[in-house]
């Protein structure tokens, strides 16, 4: 995930603070990640192919880093600087199965996910950026969110293009899993662009702190 400037005037609402909160799309629940998250965290971390579609992921993942990256996202969480959630299918809401997040950066929010392998190609990570997009622009006042993606990183950059995103500029990013630095485009959503969408509209808040995204959004 990627890294917040705790000094941000902006941060995010108590509601996010609190590790009840849970969003829900037509598959997935997405919530605070836990210690028992910590073994496939680390098995989804573990494969290359996945480390290297990431900015910041090492290969070979250290033993001991899932851990590690868990209890990042409880502090940024409760510090209110970023929002970094655990995906898992209803199904096994139990099983993680990846992570989706957005941290503080400047003026507006920086996007990072990861997803297993065996769970990529079937729309659930473009479910999961919609949704913690819907719960960005309802519930804060942040107005731009920005994501990056490898010009040969496909399935990223269809991710962000499915929720309304658009590419801003290129650059060159270092990639610890590559050993070496990538050409990179920036991808950004403002808010006057996702209310444009309809199907990125603001729904309301349900029990126990749940967002829920309409199944006609989950495509």
């Amino acid at each position: 995930m990627p890294n917040h400037d705790p000094t941000n005037a902006l941060s995010f609402p108590e509601l996010f603070r609190d590790d009840a909160l849970r969003l829900e799309t037509r598959r997935l629940w997405l919530r605070w990640p836990s210690a028992l998250d910590a073994p496939a965290l680390h098995e989804i971390a573990s494969l290359e192919a996945v480390a290297r579609s990431t900015a910041t992921w090492p290969h070979p993942f250290p033993d001991g880093e899932a851990v590690k990256r868990i209890q990042q996202a409880h502090a940024v969480n409760s510090a209110g600087s970023g929002l970094r959630l655990a995906l898992t299918a209803k199904s096994w809401p139990g099983r993680l199965i990846g992570l989706v997040g957005v941290d503080c950066d400047g003026d507006g929010l920086t996007l990072g996910y990861l997803l297993g392998v065996e769970h990529q190609g079937k729309g659930l990570m473009t479910e999961a950026v919609r949704a913690i997009v819907n719960a960005v622009f309802r519930y804060t006042p942040f107005t731009v969110i920005r994501g990056a993606a490898g010009q040969t990183n496909h399935a990223s950059r269809r991710v962000m293009e499915k929720a309304g995103f658009r590419v801003t500029r290129q650059f060159s990013h270092p990639a610890p899993a590559r050993g070496a630095a990538v050409t990179c485009d920036e991808f950004e959503l403002v808010r006057a662009d996702w209310k444009m969408r309809p199907c990125l509209t603001v729904w309301p808040l349900a029990e126990r702190h749940a967002v829920e995204i309409p199944s006609d959004c989950a495509a």
